[in-house]
Protein backbone atom coordinates (compact mmCIF):
# COMPACT_ATOMS: atom_id res chain seq x y z
CA UNK A 1 0.00 0.00 0.00
CA UNK A 2 1.81 3.47 -1.20
CA UNK A 3 1.70 6.47 1.25
CA UNK A 4 -0.20 9.87 0.13
CA UNK A 5 2.19 12.87 0.68
CA UNK A 6 0.40 16.03 -0.44
CA UNK A 7 1.47 19.28 -1.44
CA UNK A 8 -0.06 22.40 -3.16
CA UNK A 9 0.93 25.92 -3.88
CA UNK A 10 -1.77 28.42 -4.97
CA UNK A 11 -0.07 31.76 -7.05
CA UNK A 12 -1.93 34.83 -7.76
CA UNK A 13 -3.93 36.37 -11.02
CA UNK A 14 -1.30 36.36 -13.89
CA UNK A 15 1.09 33.59 -12.88
CA UNK A 16 2.55 31.63 -15.19
CA UNK A 17 5.21 29.50 -13.10
CA UNK A 18 4.41 27.36 -9.61
CA UNK A 19 6.78 25.42 -7.53
CA UNK A 20 5.92 23.00 -5.66
CA UNK A 21 7.95 20.92 -2.54
CA UNK A 22 7.56 17.32 -2.28
CA UNK A 23 7.25 16.32 0.72
CA UNK A 24 9.50 14.41 2.68
CA UNK A 25 7.60 11.22 2.87
CA UNK A 26 8.33 10.24 -0.71
CA UNK A 27 11.27 7.87 -1.28
CA UNK A 28 12.90 6.49 -3.96
CA UNK A 29 11.04 4.82 -7.02
CA UNK A 30 7.79 6.36 -5.29
CA UNK A 31 5.38 7.14 -8.21
CA UNK A 32 4.56 10.98 -8.01
CA UNK A 33 1.87 12.40 -9.21
CA UNK A 34 0.83 16.08 -9.69
CA UNK A 35 -1.85 17.82 -10.79
CA UNK A 36 -2.27 21.63 -11.85
CA UNK A 37 -5.36 23.19 -12.81
CA UNK A 38 -5.86 26.94 -13.82
CA UNK A 39 -8.71 29.06 -14.87
CA UNK A 40 -9.22 32.03 -17.44
CA UNK A 41 -7.85 30.18 -20.58
CA UNK A 42 -5.51 27.46 -19.03
CA UNK A 43 -4.38 25.54 -22.36
CA UNK A 44 -0.46 26.38 -22.48
CA UNK A 45 0.99 23.68 -20.10
CA UNK A 46 4.89 23.30 -20.39
CA UNK A 47 6.07 19.51 -19.09
CA UNK A 48 8.07 20.22 -16.71
CA UNK A 49 11.80 18.56 -16.96
CA UNK A 50 11.45 14.69 -15.40
CA UNK A 51 8.14 14.71 -15.42
CA UNK A 52 5.91 12.38 -17.86
CA UNK A 53 2.64 14.20 -18.90
CA UNK A 54 -0.54 11.68 -18.58
CA UNK A 55 -3.27 14.44 -19.83
CA UNK A 56 -4.63 17.82 -20.74
CA UNK A 57 -7.74 19.41 -20.47
CA UNK A 58 -9.18 22.68 -21.61
CA UNK A 59 -12.14 24.21 -22.48
CA UNK A 60 -10.96 27.94 -22.32
CA UNK A 61 -12.30 28.71 -19.33
CA UNK A 62 -10.06 26.26 -17.15
CA UNK A 63 -7.73 24.28 -17.89
CA UNK A 64 -5.57 21.54 -16.25
CA UNK A 65 -3.16 18.73 -16.87
CA UNK A 66 -1.79 15.89 -14.73
CA UNK A 67 1.94 14.59 -14.95
CA UNK A 68 3.88 11.45 -13.02
CA UNK A 69 7.54 10.90 -12.32
CA UNK A 70 9.44 8.14 -10.05
CA UNK A 71 11.04 10.22 -6.91
CA UNK A 72 14.65 10.18 -6.79
CA UNK A 73 14.89 9.82 -2.69
CA UNK A 74 16.88 12.54 -2.48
Amino acid sequence: MGTFVQSWDTTGANSTTATVTIGTGATADNKLCAIVSVRAGGDAFTTPTGWNLIHTQSTGEWGAAAYWRDATGT
